[in-house]
């Protein structure tokens, strides 16, 4: 008399499928595995939608625009007043005679 086996059997080792139930134990470990996955992907796409958090220190508020100016940014001082680097850009123009 000739025993078949289930293919889930064949393709895992025997020992492992009869000593922990079987396919049970296979839904649970597929389970696991799905929600491992759906724990990374939701971290990939919250981290990927929300910036990274700046952990420089602010040491000054730009006077245009309110923007924090972090340790080791250009910053721009005129009159007592404190630009960010992207403000002075805006207002930069080249000099031109009126004709």
């Amino acid at each position: 008399m000739k025993f078949f086996s289930s293919p889930l059997s064949s393709i895992l080792k025997t020992d492992e499928y009869s000593k922990f139930g079987g396919k049970m134990n296979i839904q649970k470990k597929k389970i696991k595995e799905e929600s491992f996955m759906n724990d990374v992907l939701e971290r990939l796409e919250r981290n990927y939608l929300e910036p990274p958090e700046d952990r420089r220190k602010v040491v000054f508020k730009c006077s245009a625009c309110d923007e924090p100016i972090y340790e080791g940014d250009d910053v721009y001082e005129l009159m007592g007043f404190m630009f960010c680097q992207s403000c002075v850009d805006d207002a930069h123009s080249y000099a031109e005679l009126d004709y």
